[in-house]
């Protein structure tokens, strides 16, 4: 049996459910893989196991340019799954200025991605208090209670539950950019020792997004044990992941390109100052394809 790490960041539909989607159809089980998640957001790079994988391509993406030896090897989706929402009495993004969003800690992607996604609306983020917030129920609270204006959240709240609860969103994040956000990333290291591994994966995952296109009840019985998503919002959560995640496992050159623009530019990086290592690499999956 071959055992390896899966790290995330989130717990949500974003970063889980090609993994869920590939445990309860047995494709883990098929290939002889044993997976263990391992949440990742507090563990330092040194303190990593050597036989991770990790689904959170956007983090991938920061750290890389930060000079760690990476490869993105596997896209699920370029529409990163964030939502911008407002309290009642706003309905649009330039009513925020002057006023405060709930949004994530600074060295969170998300954080970044939110800057972008203000500035492609037409709205300097430098105008707005933007307040970094641990999870998804404390900036819904904050929006709720009056705290702030708006709040960003994740697809661990699919916008059918916001609905349900009175909210519409003012801005959504994959229709401001094209980044890949989540899919499956490893060390330079990993890929080179176990090149049969890291292509049974992403052979996996590619599986995974048929399912998710092709197996509604599947997709609807993982969103219901896994994530805990209502009943009564599984259909419009369908339709919406549908629309976003990929059915190739990767992204256009073009999209990879912009997205290292689009961060390197919000992270105030020099040309220069890009790694020449490329990042994205999909020649496996686009055999498997």
């Amino acid at each position: 049996m071959n055992q390896l790490y899966l790290g995330f960041k989130a717990f949500d539909i974003h970063e889980l459910l090609c993994h869920f989607i590939a445990t309860e159809a047995g494709l883990y089980q098929a290939r002889d893989i044993d997976i263990q998640l391992l949440d990742t957001t507090f563990i330092s790079p040194s303190r990593l196991p050597e036989n991770l994988l990790q689904v959170a391509c956007g983090s991938a993406l920061l750290e890389w340019m930060r000079g760690a030896s990476l490869k993105v090897i596997f896209v699920s989706t370029d529409r990163p799954l964030f939502w911008l929402y407002g309290r009642e009495e706003i309905t649009t993004v330039a009513q925020l200025e002057g006023a405060g969003i709930a949004s994530f800690p600074d060295f969170a992607p998300p954080a970044t991605l939110l800057r972008v996604a203000l500035s492609s609306a037409g709205v300097t983020p430098d105008r707005i208090r933007i307040e970094a917030v641990r999870d998804d129920t404390a900036r819904l609270g904050l929006l709720r209670s009056g705290n702030v204006a708006g709040a960003v959240i994740s697809s661990a709240m699919p916008p059918a539950a916001l609905e349900g609860m009175g909210y519409k969103p003012l801005l959504f994040f994959g229709d401001c950019m094209r980044v890949p956000t989540t899919g499956l990333a490893a060390s330079s290291e990993l890929l080179e020792s176990k090149p049969e591994l890291m292509h049974a994966m992403t052979d996996i995952f590619l599986a995974s997004l048929r399912l998710i296109h092709t197996d509604e009840q599947l997709l609807k019985q993982v969103l219901l044990k896994c994530f805990q998503i209502e009943k009564a919002y599984l259909d419009k959560t369908c339709h919406l992941i549908q629309r976003q995640f990929s059915k190739t496992g990767y992204t256009e050159f073009e999209v990879t390109n912009e997205a290292i623009a689009l961060l390197a530019k919000d992270q105030c990086l020099e040309p220069q100052a890009i790694p020449n290592e490329p990042l994205y690499d999909f020649r496996v999956v686009k055999c498997n394809a």
